[in-house]
């Protein structure tokens, strides 16, 4: 877990108060119970109702955990999908969305040296803030509502973030829209007393002469207060609804009107448009068209986040369907042996996964069985099953003796994977002509072998750890017949650790049982029946989570030529 938050999470509770949830992790669980990492406490929330995932390429999941209510996207229940920041999902009665820590597109790059000057309070100002819901909706020119959308449409067409600032800010000064000066300020939240780092330069109304860079710093704490727009006026008399009275001397900067809206707010910082008027234009009207304002430049980063999280991730699921096309070319499909049956199943839980299963035709006539499941999941995991089938095929080309190949494999993973990593391994090689068989396991679940009837046997198991740990680690090779007719199964344990609607896994006795059921069920029927049937029959038992292992089976049988 990290110090600071990755995203957060805003949620509109059925009340309609809204609040904030930091993320940490990678994976947060979403539910109703204490144990919880974002606790919503209502009934129409499961316990565990839901969980947030970020794969490491930064994209997030949304994932379903068997709740009563579901998890709903656009109104529609999803098991689980991926979220772009911004985007809305249900859970029960609550409206969630995800951000990013910066949720408004590129951040603007900020003059670190320019900070603007606050007014000293007056010292007998009076703060009186008032929000657009406490009153009355005021009435818009529809002229006005026409420019904000056209302001909207330039915003979503400019690439560069400072310069939306600036069509924001220039748009506040025209002349129909009276305002004096403009600007976009940074509030450091951990330094409430700081001046405000400027966005953009001000801009300014032709004719008007002030210094453009005096704010009022009685306004500033009350946007950030309320979060919400605010307006004021420094006038002599009784704020309008929804003014805050500014605190600052007519005498020094004339009688004008300031309206603070917020552009983004985040666990640390706050963007805000600041605009200042003449004072006849500081009315809950004009509060409303600068909300507005801020509403469209915000929808207009929306807008700019989508298309780079969508180029993004777009070269990223290129890359990885290429990736997963050049694995899925590894896994073997044309190995064809008189006297052997056999199919192989892989299926990552991820675009690519660190399962490796093969079947070889070696140079002296026998077939070389293997399923290695190499720690972790994803692109790192994939890329070490991809060196384990380079270094099997190579040192196959030459040599027949598996002890060595599984020393040599050990060696390799020894000096090149991370502190910690590690793989499983079992190596099988057949002789179709006989059926002796030679075994070496590393740390990997048995191999199972079966009669038509059922009867099962594994072969040598724990007898030696997994590869990439010892690097002089020294391998025995146990040696057995299979009998016609007999079936051999490997399989990686993301098959057995699969959880029912419980919890629980289904383990290495469930699997055991499925697999002699099937068997007994299908004791004339090829390979591929027997394996399919089998996955389909775990798929079954499963809850509708996501697979969080890879999952790969070879079943072979062997007849006697």
């Amino acid at each position: 877990m990290t110090e600071q938050p990755i995203a957060y999470v805003q949620i509109r509770d059925p009340d309609g108060k809204l609040s904030r949830a930091p993320i940490f992790a990678d994976r947060v669980i979403i539910g109703r119970a204490t144990d919880t990492d974002i606790r919503l406490p209502r009934e129409s929330i499961s316990r565990h109702h839901a969980e947030l995932v970020r794969d490491p390429f930064g994209r997030w999941l949304i994932r379903d955990l068997a709740s009563r209510a579901g998890v709903k996207i656009r109104g529609e229940l999803v098991k689980q999908a991926s979220l772009r920041f911004g985007q809305s999902f249900e859970l029960g009665k609550y409206e969630l969305k995800l951000w990013n820590l910066r949720p408004m597109g590129v951040t603007p790059k900020t003059d670190s040296t320019q900070t603007i000057d606050a007014m000293p309070d007056a010292e007998t100002a009076t703060t009186t803030v008032h929000s657009l819901q406490e009153i009355e909706p005021p009435k818009i020119d529809t002229m006005h509502l026409t420019t904000l959308s056209a302001v909207g449409e330039r915003l979503t067409e400019s690439e560069d973030p400072n310069e939306r600032l600036r069509l924001l800010c220039r748009f506040i000064v025209r002349k129909d829209f009276h305002g004096l000066s403009a600007m976009a300020l940074r509030m450091d939240k951990r330094k409430p007393t700081d001046p405000p780092q400027v966005l953009c330069e001000p801009q300014v109304a032709l004719g008007w002469e002030r210094d453009a860079t005096y704010v009022s710093r009685g306004l500033l704490r009350a946007v950030r207060s309320n979060r919400a727009p605010v307006m004021a006026n420094n006038i002599a008399i009784a704020p309008s609804p929804g003014m805050v009275e500014l605190s600052m001397s007519p005498e020094s900067v004339g009688k004008m009107a300031a309206i603070a809206c917020p552009l983004s707010d985040e666990e640390n910082s706050m963007d805000v448009l600041y605009a200042v008027l003449p004072p006849e234009y500081g009315t809950a009207e004009w509060l409303a068209i600068l909300a507005l304002a801020a509403t469209q430049y915000q929808q207009a980063e929306s807008v700019w986040v989508a298309r780079q999280e969508a180029q993004h991730n777009a070269a990223i699921e290129q890359d990885l369907a290429s990736d997963r096309k050049i694995q899925e070319r590894l896994v073997p499909r044309n190995v064809a042996v008189e006297g052997i049956d056999r199919h192989v199943t892989y299926q990552p839980c991820e675009w690519v996964g660190g399962d490796y299963v093969d079947v070889v035709r070696m140079n002296d006539g026998r077939l070389f069985f293997a399923l290695a499941d190499v720690s972790g999941h994803g692109l790192p995991a994939a890329l070490i099953s991809l060196s384990i089938h380079s270094i099997v095929h190579t040192f196959l080309r030459t040599s027949d003796d598996l002890a060595g190949m599984m020393v040599a494999l050990n060696e390799h993973l020894c000096e090149y994977m991370e502190d910690g990593a590690f793989a499983t391994m079992v190596g099988m090689m057949l002789d179709p002509k006989t059926g002796a068989l030679e075994c070496i396991n590393a740390g990997h679940p048995a191999v199972i072998v079966l009669d038509a009837d059922g009867k099962m046997r594994e072969l040598q198991v724990a007898e030696h750890p997994p590869l990439g740990i010892d690097p002089t680690l020294k391998f025995t090779i146990q040696r057995d017949t299979l009998k016609s007719g007999q079936t051999v199964a490997m399989y990686s344990d993301g098959l057995i650790e699969v959880p029912n609607v419980d919890g629980k896994l289904l383990g290495t006795a469930g699997f055991n049982k499925l697999l002699i059921e099937i068997i007994r069920k299908h004791v004339k029927d090829p390979a591929h029946v027997v394996a399919s049937t089998l996955v389909k029959r775990i798929e079954s038992l499963e809850t509708n989570l996501l697979a969080e292992d890879d999952r790969s089976l070879l079943v072979a049988r062997w007849a006697m030529a």
